[in-house]
């Protein structure tokens, strides 16, 4: 790291320099990730990348810009381009790493990513790319901790794990609440803030359909075996739009590139 360059900002000899080292250590290591050069023209990306989207071909993306490539799995992030851009332009301008996360909705629920976006510079200041590195992101579960020290199995915490029982987005969403150890009255209130309009008395008798639907004695069992099943960690789809926030201040850091 050069003595004249911030925190958070990475020195390397010139750009094929660089990305001789992003392929050797992102593929190494089953890194999502990508460059980007100074005009958000994407200019390389990691394996793990192509098959968490899918790319067959690495012409579909290399030498495109979000806004242009017309990947099916990367939508979402042709829809929100001009963000991006922005993001972008603030990593570069400020010499900083920036930490996001992205929504991407389907079609039942939505997937979370956290993305650490780091400028690259040579020895002499100049700038390279952006590193780009994604992480599917899950809610973290004390439970697991103690689970995974007593060599026992704990509780889902990726989408491909949980136990999907087919439920109205209505009873999704009042369950992700209900699940995270919020009262029915909370339920409704949280959901009123999102843009949802459900009575407490609509979210009471949501949790009574969930009761039967799951065979739960009561509503604490309700709780207990949505949370076995994973549905505390299942964001339902819309429950936040497609997007890509900033969250540098709110994320607890201890990534290193």
């Amino acid at each position: 790291m050069a003595a004249n360059l911030p925190y958070h900002a990475f020195a390397a000899i010139d750009l094929n320099d660089y990305l001789r080292s992003f392929a050797i250590i992102c593929n190494s290591n089953q890194h999502i990730a990508y460059l980007l050069d100074k005009n958000d023209v994407i200019i390389a990306i990691s394996n793990e990348f192509k098959k968490k989207f899918e790319i067959n071909d690495d012409e579909q993306i290399i030498h495109q810009r979000f806004e242009t490539q017309n990947t099916p799995n990367l939508a979402a992030y042709k829809n929100i381009a001009d963000l991006l851009s922005a993001q972008n332009k603030l990593v570069r301008e400020s010499m900083q790493k920036r930490i996001y996360m992205d929504i991407i909705n389907s079609d039942i629920t939505a997937d979370l990513f956290i993305v650490h976006k780091m400028p690259i510079f040579d020895a002499e200041h100049n700038f390279l790319c952006i590193h780009a590195q994604i992480r599917p992101y899950s809610f973290a579960r004390l439970f697991n901790i103690g689970a995974m020290v007593h060599g026992i199995k704990g509780f889902p915490t990726r989408k491909e794990d949980f136990m999907h029982i087919e439920l109205t987005h209505t009873q999704q969403m009042v369950l992700y609440l209900y699940a995270r150890n919020y009262s029915y009255k909370e339920v409704s209130i949280w959901l009123h803030c999102f843009g949802f309009k459900i009575s407490a008395a609509m979210v009471n008798k949501t949790l009574d359909q969930l009761k039967t639907i799951f065979n739960a004695r009561d509503k604490e069992a309700l709780r207990d075996m949505s949370q076995k099943l994973g549905y505390d960690t299942a964001l339902p789809a819309g429950f936040i739009r497609d997007g890509s926030y900033d969250v540098t201040d709110d994320i607890f850091d201890l990534w290193v590139i």
